[in-house]
């Protein structure tokens, strides 16, 4: 998959195009609904697929204080892409600048000129241009005159539930890993890098891996069942997610506590965690033995639920 960040960076495409639009935040199986309709398109007509994206978010140039926290980071979205099969990923830098572009220019410029766009799909609500003045309608009455075909798409559902990012954050937030696994197509994920700790958990026999976190969505406090991936492989784990009330710290941290896995030196390593269930919330405990007989039935539930 090539990706590029322009339309000069791009260059002159030797095939005509079906694009994509969208931000692909978690590139869930709504998102995938709408790229195997383009690929399917493409395919067809041989043409190039594209799916063409926005970073950062929008919300986070207008209205920083409520934008959305990112599922994933680009990085991720671009694997997630790539593996999803498209041809290229266009990634358009959203600035002030770009945001001043109006709909019809857009549609010239980039779509038509730049892609050479025979196939466009969206989300039935997309918006687009100066002021959002663009959406399906224009993209439907632009096509007539430049020789394209809109694909307008309804969210997706899945077992009565509208798939969509917003929801899959919900979900994650309120601790509901079911939710964001059914709507993702896959456990939710958080990527980082093995970073020092306190030391306390090996100190009590409960060695654990400190996360720093790639992602802005981080789940609810609590514990959790995942399955790690890193450099000793797949492992099942316990996560806390929390700030160690019983010893008094306000910290958010995400620590990870690998099972049947030697005890080998995993600092600067990247970790992935993939979450498959909450155990329980955060508590606060009377000393260490009670904190260690907690974490063993922890342990012991964890493995159950990854077993099956």
């Amino acid at each position: 998959m090539e990706v590029v960040n322009s339309i000069k960076e791009l260059g002159a495409l030797e095939q005509d195009s079906a694009v994509v639009i969208g931000n692909f935040d978690g590139v869930h199986l709504g998102h995938h609904h709408l790229i195997e309709k383009t690929k399917e398109l493409a395919q067809k007509q041989n043409l190039v697929s594209v799916a063409y994206t926005f970073d950062p978010h929008p919300a986070k140039v207008f209205r920083p204080d409520l934008a959305p926290l990112m599922i994933e980071p680009l990085s991720v979205k671009l694997e997630r892409l790539h593996k999803a099969g498209v041809d290229i990923a266009f990634v358009q830098p959203f600035d002030t600048k770009f945001a001043k572009t109006s709909a019809e220019t857009f549609i010239e410029q980039t779509l038509v000129k730049g892609l050479r766009a025979k196939h466009i799909s969206v989300g039935n609500g997309f918006v687009f241009g100066h002021n959002q003045h663009g959406n399906v309608e224009t993209l439907h009455r632009e096509g007539k005159s430049h020789g394209f075909e809109v694909h307008p798409q309804n969210l997706v559902q899945i077992q009565g539930i509208d798939i969509s990012s917003t929801r899959i954050r919900e979900f994650v937030q309120r601790g509901n890993l079911a939710g964001a696994t059914l709507l993702l197509g896959r456990y939710f994920e958080l990527r980082g890098y093995i970073i020092y700790g306190s030391q306390r958990g090996k100190k009590i026999g409960i060695p654990t891996a400190n996360l720093k976190p790639a992602n802005e969505l981080i789940p609810k406090i609590g514990v959790y069942a995942c399955i790690a991936r890193g450099k000793l492989g797949t492992a099942s784990a316990v996560v806390n997610i929390g700030v160690n009330p019983t010893f008094d710290e306000s910290e958010l941290k995400i620590e990870a506590h690998l099972l049947d896995t030697p005890d080998v030196d995993l600092y600067g390593s990247e970790l992935r965690l993939g979450f498959v269930e909450r155990i329980r919330g955060e508590k606060r405990f009377d000393g260490i033995e009670s904190l260690k007989d907690q974490i063993d039935k922890d342990i012991k539930q964890a493995r159950e639920i990854l077993s099956s």
